[in-house]
């Protein structure tokens, strides 16, 4: 164990050497870095390790490398070496690669080890890391979202992050959370070639066919097939394609594709009170009212009363979508500044 943990030791004195020479560190401050390391390497040496030590020595080796950069900046010392610039996040990396071997099933330990990859922009790394936690972890859909967004987002690589995602699908096709950042995914990828469309002021192709593929593909026609498969998939949750409209009303000109999603909603779901709910509220969610005269908000008010009262007259779970309806109507009734506590509900007073 001596052996290790000196050889481990003389390791690090290229980076030591270095941060004493620049004035960075003192001498004295370099030999309690040494003791603090030394008791820390004869700890992750014996048997059985704990992950303790090695969160406690990742944590140390953190805090010194803050307290180099904020010492580098105020000192203005740009002429040190690799060694001093980067040899404690080597170390911190050394650490998380023998953590995550030791405890190969804990996730919480590689999503830090993949939180300081992309905090530290270590984006090689951070690749291999994924790739190894989604090998060890296929069950687990947060790590595919994050393998996906990487390479989607940071790698600038539509078709990998598509294949992620559709490999972690098939690892774990009833994940709402998949198939959600999968659809967002994709229609951030249709919004980012309409920019890109936009930007280079391409005009309409000569080409008749090609021209109509562009047209679908611009109206979210891939995004609006990944919703019907994720409806097919995770069948009998509302919310869950509530959650589809959400997030096609961040983007533009999607108000075509939000219309299936409703139809979905009313042809299969319309026996929920959570269905008439996200009917009714289409109405009403974004509205500014202080915007809009009397008469346009009284008849905004009435067609949401009238989506309440015909899913009453359907539902098999009224008391749920009467809570429903009282909740908006007490809404109604603050934005107006009139008394909440008497609320007209069609020919009845709830008092």
């Amino acid at each position: 164990m001596a052996e290790v943990v000196h050889r481990n030791l003389e390791l690090m004195l290229p980076e030591l050497e270095e941060l004493e020479r620049s004035g960075i560190f003192s001498p004295q401050e370099i030999k309690e870095i040494v003791r603090r390391r030394r008791g820390m390497e004869y700890k992750l040496q014996r048997r059985p390790v704990r992950r303790e030590d090695f969160l406690r020595a990742i944590t140390y080796e953190l805090n010194l490398d803050r307290l180099r950069k904020v010492r580098k900046k105020r000192l203005g010392v740009t002429s040190a070496r690799r060694d001093a610039d980067y040899g404690i996040q080597d170390r911190v990396h050394s650490l998380f690669k023998r953590a995550v071997k030791r405890f190969k099933a804990d996730v919480r330990l590689w999503l830090q080890y993949i939180d300081f990859c992309r905090k530290s922009r270590h984006h090689v790394t951070l690749g291999k890391i994924l790739a190894r936690a989604i090998a060890l972890h296929p069950n687990k859909p947060g790590l595919w979202v994050m393998a996906g967004k990487f390479q989607f987002e940071d790698q600038n690589d539509p078709s990998s992050g598509r294949s992620t995602m559709q490999q972690g699908l098939r690892s774990n096709p009833s994940s709402t959370h998949l198939w959600l950042e999968y659809f967002r995914m994709e229609l951030m990828h249709v919004d980012k070639m309409k920019k890109r469309r936009l930007m280079l002021g391409l005009e309409k192709s000569e080409d008749e066919e090609l021209e109509k593929l562009g047209a679908e593909f611009f109206s979210y026609e891939i995004p609006s097939i990944v919703f019907q498969q994720a409806v097919k998939a995770v069948p009998n949750n509302v919310q869950f394609l509530v959650s589809f409209i959400d997030i096609y009303r961040l983007f533009e000109r999607s108000e075509q594709r939000q219309e299936e999603v409703y139809s979905c909603l009313r042809r299969d779901y319309s026996h929920l009170a959570d269905c008439w709910e996200a009917l009714a509220r289409r109405h009403w969610t974004n509205i500014d009212t202080t915007t809009l005269t009397g008469t346009e908000v009284s008849s905004i008010e009435e067609v949401v009363e009238g989506c309440y009262r015909e899913g009453l007259g359907v539902t098999v779970q009224p008391s749920s979508l009467w809570r429903h309806y009282l909740k908006w109507c007490r809404e109604v009734t603050e934005n107006e500044g009139t008394d909440s506590t008497q609320l007209r509900v069609g020919p009845i007073y709830f008092v």
